[in-house]
This record gives structure tokens, C-alpha cells and sequence, in this order.
């Protein structure tokens, strides 16, 4: 009986300070949840594209030539420039659309030697060198929807955090303007001159110029690339970004239907300035 009384002591000594404990460890601070946002971001981007050109024949159809050259490959160096849209789907996902203006030309040459008679007789004559040159332009208007997937970690505080993204999309674009110019020419010392119907002297023959025939108007090509930022202001997220970014292109689509003429893989590099509009989630 003794024992119960002294149990029951113990007990009620000790109740206030375990319901105390309890009562502590039930009010510690919790973590804070990171804050979520909703971002959309529009802004102006330029840049450059480096491709090649193939000429995969003597040249196009209606261009009158004296033989079966083949022009072969130029690389080409281009400028675009245009307007750029993108929009937080989750915290690790981005849909980015961009519509641009593109220029792209091609300059290709080839050249021969032609045997001409300069005696009376037939038996004496020199080499003769012939200049063939094709110089094509392209214009074009296009839009590039893609996906852009967050590579590094989301930001856990409100200081600077740098961001990269890979970018997997689709290119589809028209051509708005294009021509092409075609010549023979001799060099200014050769000793032999072009004589025309009329009996007119000159160094060049065949000049032609015009649209490119069997154009494909609308082009596609896919591509992937990285896509970086740089907060203008020292806060995440930021209302002002500077975003570099690099492509690599693979074409699905030849310039011209008989595939005469044909784009390569292409690399393609620029910087955008971004604007974010900011919508806190919670």
C-alpha cells in the first residue's frame, strides 16, 4: 500500500514537467517552405549561325554552262536577330518560343581550263583559265518552340544563383526573299575575249540572275542547345536577365526540292535581354 501511495506521487511530480516537454517540443519553428513562382519572360535576342551550303550538282537547271562542274561545299557565316517568349510550366520545366529573321548567303566558284586556238593553222594555242561563279540569298522569317529542362539545382535562398538549361526544339521557317546571280568570266590578262551576238567584247559570258528554281518555301530543322542566365539584379528570381544560349541544328528539309541546293548542321550562338514578370505562388 505503501508503494502505490509513493507511485502516485512520483506520478503527479513529474506530470507538469512532462506535460511541459511535450508542450515545448510541439511548438519548435518549422522550415519554411521554399517560395515557388510563376515566371513569363519576354525580351529581344541576336546573334550568329554558322553553317554550310551544298551545291550538289553543276549548279541549277536553267543556268547555261559549258560543263558539268560540281560547286561542292561553302561554309557560311549569317546574322539573325528576333523576339523571345517563355513561361515556367513547373519549377523545372520552361516552354520558350522565339520568332526571328534570318539572312543566309553562300558565294560558290569553280573554275576551268579551256583549250583555245590562237595560229592560223590549229596547232598552236594556250590554256585559258574560266571562272564560274554562283552567288546565292536567302531571307527568312521562322518560329522555334521548345522545352527548356533546369540542369542546375533551384535556388534555396534569396541571394545569386546562377541557372542553365537544356533546350530540345523544333525550327519551321519561310523563305520571304531569295535570288540568286550566275557568271563566266575571264581573268583581265587572259589572252582570249568573249565576242557576244552583236560582236561586243567582253570578259564575262552567261550572266543570269533570278529567283532560285524548285525553292522550298517552308523549311524545318530540329535542334539542341544549352540556355544560361545572368541576373541583372543580385535576387532570385530577377525581373532582368541577360541569357546566352548555343544551338546545334540538324536540318530536315534540302533549300530547293530537287535538292540542288542543301543546308548542313548548323551551330548557332547569341545573347538575349529578358524581361520576367513575377507571380509568387504562395
Amino acid at each position: 500500500m505503501k508503494s502505490l501511495i509513493v507511485t502516485l506521487c512520483l506520478v503527479c511530480l513529474f506530470a507538469p514537467l512532462r506535460d511541459s516537454c511535450f508542450a515545448q517540443s510541439s511548438t519548435m519553428p518549422q522550415t519554411p517552405p521554399l517560395p515557388e513562382y510563376s515566371l513569363t519572360g519576354i525580351g529581344v535576342y541576336g546573334g550568329v549561325d554558322y553553317r554550310p551550303m551544298t551545291m550538289n550538282a553543276r549548279g541549277f537547271t536553267d543556268v547555261p554552262t559549258c560543263c558539268l562542274q560540281k560547286y561542292g561545299t561553302q561554309t557560311t557565316l549569317n546574322w539573325l536577330a528576333g523576339i523571345t517568349f517563355d513561361h515556367t510550366l513547373t519549377n523545372w520545366l520552361l516552354l520558350d518560343v522565339r520568332a526571328h529573321l534570318f539572312s543566309a548567303k553562300a558565294n560558290f566558284w569553280q573554275g576551268e581550263k579551256v583549250f583555245v586556238n590562237i595560229g592560223f593553222s590549229g596547232n598552236t594555242g594556250v590554256d585559258v583559265s574560266i571562272n564560274h561563279t554562283l552567288n546565292v540569298n536567302l531571307m527568312n522569317i521562322g518560329v522555334e518552340p521548345s522545352l527548356k529542362m533546369r540542369l542546375l539545382p533551384i535556388p534555396t535562398t534569396t541571394t545569386f544563383a546562377p541557372s542553365l538549361y537544356l533546350q530540345i526544339g523544333m525550327n519551321t521557317s519561310l523563305v520571304v526573299a531569295d535570288n540568286y546571280r550566275y557568271e563566266e568570266s575571264l581573268a583581265p590578262d587572259s589572252p582570249a575575249r568573249y565576242v557576244d551576238r552583236n560582236g561586243q567584247i567582253s570578259t564575262t559570258r552567261n550572266q543570269q540572275n533570278g529567283r532560285i528554281p524548285s525553292l522550298n518555301q517552308l523549311q524545318f530543322a530540329v535542334f539542341a542547345g544549352l540556355d544560361s542566365e545572368i541576373y541583372l539584379q543580385q535576387l532570385f528570381p530577377a525581373n532582368w536577365i541577360l541569357a546566352p544560349f548555343a544551338r546545334y541544328y540538324v536540318p530536315l528539309t534540302a533549300i530547293t526540292a530537287a535538292n540542288e541546293l542543301s543546308w548542313g548542321n548548323a551551330l548557332q550562338g547569341g545573347i538575349a535581354l529578358r524581361y520576367r514578370f513575377i507571380t509568387p505562388k504562395n
